[in-house]
């Protein structure tokens, strides 16, 4: 058999085998590549504490740290900038538990930055990323132990203290009043403002509590920083006021404003017959806003 007859290819043939030898070329040589791209689970290089042992030495003021700074501790870009974006939120973080919810914050990390973090300094008013006068919230102090017969001294702590807030109304206090509570952001006092709107002012600051996202014992640390102003609360005008009027209020739903109205038909003109309408704990709530 003549090996150039085996051999030859037509022009248009060659062509057609050049290019699959360059694909098959380009499929080896990539080869590790597209089983990356097509692994059913991604692939975290996840930096471990260990692997940062010399840099992450002393404490650290956890409002203070900069996207850098934690990107140094082994958090990605995206979760670092969710941490400043929930810490920006919230006011500041007060307690490691705060940190934890950051979302996706895994649950490793955690544990391995909570021997390093203190919760000391207030977060910077009005700043996305700390103030550059903190410099940085590695300034904290150096995690070194002293001599074992060496005794610490009262003087070497310095207390650091914040400027006391004034007590004041709840019901007239506006975003800017309100941030200063620890704890209470911007997101926090628009939504403390809101619902104030909704009911027609409060008439106890235990309904704070009932603001979506507010933590119970954040309102119990600054119970006496909140004054109320029970002359400010709007009524419900039950007597003259139409159906959809009525049933905004956040207290009632549709059956109770049903009731209310039933009554009114009857000719009930004082406010306390409406009482039966409601179980013992909501009417505590809403007959402050009844006529």
């Amino acid at each position: 058999m003549n090996t150039k007859s085996v051999l030859y290819f037509h022009p248009r043939e060659r062509k057609s085998v050049l290019f699959l030898l360059a694909l098959t070329v380009l499929f080896c040589l990539s080869e590790d590549r597209l089983a990356e791209w097509l692994s059913p689970e991604p692939r975290f290089e996840i930096l471990t504490m260990e692997s940062k042992e010399n840099y992450l030495t002393g404490c650290y003021e956890v409002n203070l740290l900069t996207k850098k700074e934690l990107i140094g501790f082994g958090l990605d870009s995206a979760l670092a900038s969710r941490w400043i974006n929930y810490r920006n939120t919230i006011g500041g973080f007060e307690k490691m538990e705060q940190v934890r919810q950051v979302f996706r914050m895994p649950e490793r990390l955690a544990d391995q930055m909570e021997s390093i973090l203190q919760f000391e300094e207030p977060l910077p008013k009005s700043s996305e990323e700390p103030d550059p006068d903190f410099k940085s919230g590695l300034r904290a102090v150096q995690a070194s132990a002293p001599a074992a017969n060496t005794k610490e001294k009262p003087e070497a702590k310095i207390a650091r203290t914040r400027a006391p807030i004034e007590p004041f109304c709840l019901n007239t206090a506006d975003k800017e009043t309100l941030r200063q509570i620890r704890g209470i952001g911007e997101v926090f006092a628009s939504r403390i403002i809101r619902f104030r709107e909704l009911l027609g002012g409060y008439h106890s600051v235990e309904q704070l509590k009932e603001v979506f996202g507010m933590e119970p014992d954040l309102v119990d640390r600054n119970a006496e920083k909140f004054l109320i102003d029970s002359s400010r609360v709007v009524k419900i005008e039950w007597q003259s006021a139409e159906f959809r009027e009525v049933l905004s209020h956040p207290y009632l739903e549709y059956d109770e404003v049903v009731c209310i109205f039933q009554m009114r038909r009857e000719g009930t003109a004082d406010a306390t017959e409406l009482k039966k309408c409601f179980d013992a704990e909501l009417w505590d709530k809403l007959s402050p806003y009844l006529e």
